[in-house]
């Protein structure tokens, strides 16, 4: 009886032993942070800073698109890539803020196109 016991403990022992280093073979490291995505960029500060922000770069016509970038007298439409973000209500803030104008006016834009690598309107 006592050498069943002991063939039956051992037994469980390397099923426990071999399970135990086949979950650590398939699972994930436990030290290892979640998968986070990247953390928004805040908001620029300054009209310069904002303006900079701008992305208007392209690989095909595709990546491009008429957004509202605004100017301290409104709306500016502008052949931006179309995940650049634009956010005229922050323009109107920071002219606010930088007591800055703008010469009002805007031409009108029917289709944006990638030349040389960069959104442009077509002209």
């Amino acid at each position: 009886m006592r050498i069943a016991a002991a063939a039956l403990i051992l037994a469980i022992a390397l099923v426990a032993a071999g399970c135990a280093q086949q979950q650590t073979e398939t699972s994930p490291d436990v030290a290892t942070a979640p998968e986070q995505s990247p953390p928004e960029k805040a908001a620029p500060g300054t009209l310069k800073a904002y303006y900079d922000s701008i992305d208007y770069s392209c690989s095909s016509s595709q990546d491009c698109e008429v957004k509202n970038i605004g100017n301290c007298c409104g709306e500016d439409p502008r052949c931006v890539n179309r995940n650049s973000r634009a956010d005229p209500q922050q323009v109107i803030e920071l002219c606010a803020k930088e007591e800055a104008s703008s010469i009002c006016g805007f031409q009108a834009i029917e289709a944006c196109e990638c030349k040389s690598r960069k959104c442009q309107a077509v002209q």
